[in-house]
C-alpha cells in the first residue's frame, strides 16, 4: 500500500487530484485520477512511502520508466491475452485488445463454449466500435434496442424554444448465436459506446455484468478551446438507455458487483476475472 507521495499523503494526493476532474461519476474521477498520478517524465524521481503486505513502512525513491503515459495507451494490469481458454469449456476474450478479424474467430469458437468473458475494464477506444456491437448482437436470437439519445436544438437564444431531436438504433441478431453464460468485466473506464451496448445487453437473462460501475458518459463530445492551450468539453447528447432510464451520471451497474483486493494484487491475482468464471461456469 503507498501511503504517501513525495511527502504529500496518498488520500490527499488522490483527492486534490480528483477534485480538478471532469466526470459524471465518481467511478470514472477515480479512474482518471490514478492515471494522472501515474504520469511524469521517463527518469523523473518520485518518492514513495510503502506499507507492504508484512513487515513495517519504509520509504523509497524510484525513477520513472515510462514515458508520460496517454490515456488511450495506459498501464494494463495483466490480462490472459487476446483469447484465452481459461478453463475447459470457459472463453475469455480481451475486447479492448482483440483485432476484428480474430475477434470473428473467437465469436465461432464462443457459440459452442460453456461460458464467454468478455473483458471491457480501463479506457481504450476499440479500434472500430462495431466490435462490441458485433458481440451483443451474436447474444440473442431478437434484435435489441440500444440507447435513445436525444439532441438538443436551440431556436431562439437563452434556451428558448428548445427541440429535442430523438433518435434510437437496434442491433440486429447475428447468428451463431452465444448459447452459454456470458460475462462482461466492466470498471469506472468503461466508456462510451462500450456503455451503449451493455445497457442494451444488460437485459438478457444469460448475461451478467462483474466488477464496477461504468463511466456514466455516453455520446458525441463537443469542444470549446479556450486562450492558453485549455478546452472545455461536454456530452452533446442526452441518453438514455431502452427502457428510457438515465444512463448520463449513473453508468451501467454490474449485476455482480465486485473489486480487487490489496491482497489479491500482491498474489498476482485478478479477482474481478476469478469471480466472472465462477458465474459463467454455473449451471
Amino acid at each position: 500500500m503507498i501511503l504517501s507521495l513525495d511527502g504529500e499523503p496518498a488520500e490527499e494526493v488522490l483527492a486534490r487530484v480528483e477534485a480538478l476532474i471532469s466526470g459524471a461519476t465518481p467511478p470514472w474521477r477515480r479512474h482518471v485520477a490514478l492515471l494522472d498520478l501515474a504520469r511524469g517524465e521517463q527518469s523523473e524521481p518520485v518518492q514513495l512511502e510503502v506499507r507492504p503486505l508484512r513487515g513495517g513502512a519504509f520509504t523509497t525513491t524510484l525513477l520513472r520508466w515510462l514515458p508520460v503515459i496517454d490515456r488511450e495507451d495506459e498501464l494494463e494490469d495483466p490480462r490472459p491475452g487476446e483469447v484465452a481458454e481459461i478453463l475447459p469449456g470457459i472463453l475469455y476474450v480481451n475486447l479492448r485488445q482483440i483485432s476484428f478479424k480474430d475477434l470473428l474467430g473467437a465469436l465461432y469458437r464462443a457459440a459452442t463454449a460453456q461460458g464467454v468473458i468478455f473483458d471491457l475494464r480501463g479506457y481504450r477506444p476499440l479500434s472500430d466500435g462495431f466490435q462490441l456491437r458485433l458481440v451483443v448482437s451474436h447474444l440473442t436470437g431478437g434484435d435489441l434496442a440500444l440507447p435513445r439519445r436525444r439532441v438538443p436544438v436551440f431556436h431562439r437564444p437563452d434556451q428558448k424554444e428548445v427541440e429535442m431531436l430523438s433518435s434510437q438504433g437496434t442491433l440486429e441478431a447475428r447468428t451463431p448465436p452465444l448459447s452459454g453464460r456470458i460475462a462482461f468485466l466492466t470498471d469506472g473506464g468503461t466508456i462510451g459506446d462500450a456503455e451503449a451496448c451493455l445497457a442494451a445487453a444488460e437485459r438478457l437473462e444469460t448475461v451478467e455484468i462483474v466488477g464496477g460501475p461504468t463511466a456514466g458518459t455516453i455520446g458525441d463530445v463537443n469542444t470549446f478551446p479556450l486562450p492558453g492551450t485549455y478546452e472545455i468539453h461536454w456530452t452533446q447528447t442526452h441518453t438514455l438507455k431502452p427502457d428510457s432510464s438515465r444512463l448520463h451520471g449513473i453508468g451501467v451497474v454490474p449485476t455482480v458487483p465486485w473489486v480487487r483486493t490489496i491482497h489479491g494484487i500482491i498474489e498476482g491475482r485478478d479477482e474481478v476475472l476469478e469471480r466472472a468464471i465462477a458465474v459463467v461456469s454455473q449451471h
